[in-house]
Order: structure tokens, then sequence, then C-alpha cells
């Protein structure tokens, strides 16, 4: 049974040195493909660490908002006669398994978030609509 492969390529007949010179264009381009992969690769993995570094200073800037909020609060409290609040918990996962890295992030803008709660409700702020 011929098959389409066969029946396409019958007639032609390679010498040696044809065969060696596609071996050679073959080569050459399978390597530049994946040298333009592994610098794809590398590109991709420097934008993720600089989405990281910037979530974190985003992340330091919210706890440093965060803390001069409640400070200010306080002093706002003490002017009134008022104890300062307590200091909210911090919200931790719950389950037993080690802790990643995204799950404590996700944990730690919780707690910023009920912190922000928590002084808004004494300045009587609104809350956003969702």
């Amino acid at each position: 049974m011929l098959t389409l492969f066969s029946l396409i390529f019958a007639d032609i007949v390679l010498s040696t040195e044809a065969a060696i010179a596609i071996s050679a264009i073959l080569t050459a381009l399978v390597g530049a493909i994946s040298y333009i992969f592994k610098l794809l690769m590398s590109s991709k993995d420097k934008q993720l660490e600089d989405e990281k570094s910037r979530s974190k200073s985003y992340q330091e800037i919210a706890h440093e908002a965060v803390t001069s909020l409640e400070a200010s609060v306080n002093e706002l409290r003490l002017v009134n006669g008022l104890q300062p609040f307590k200091v909210v918990a911090p919200v931790v996962p719950e389950h037993n398994s080690p802790v990643t890295e995204v799950q404590q992030d996700v944990a730690d803008l919780q707690s910023l978030r009920a912190r922000v709660t928590a002084a808004s409700l004494f300045l009587k702020i609104a809350p956003r609509d969702s």
C-alpha cells in the first residue's frame, strides 16, 4: 500500500551532501528557535519578579498608610477622652499545612482591610459601595 508521502517524494533522491546541508539548516533553525524561547522565558521571569517587587512596595505603602490612619484615630480618641482602640489581630490562613507566600499576602491584605474598617467606623466614614 502506497502512502501519500511515498507518492509525493518517490522521485526525489538526495545526495549525501544535500542531506547534510538540509540537516545543518534544520539544526540551525531548531537552535535559533530554542534560543528565542529561552530569551522569552527569561523575559517573562524578569517581568514576574518586577511585578512581585511592585506588589510588595504597594503592600508596604498600604501598611504605612493604615498605621498612620490608626495613629490619627487614636489621637482623636484621646482628645475625646476615649481609650485607644485595640489593635486588630492579623488574619491567619486557617489550615495546618504550610502557608504559601500568596496565601500570606492575601491574609496580610485582609488584615489591612480590617484595620481600615475599624478606623473608618470610628470616623463615621460611610462604607464604599461594592
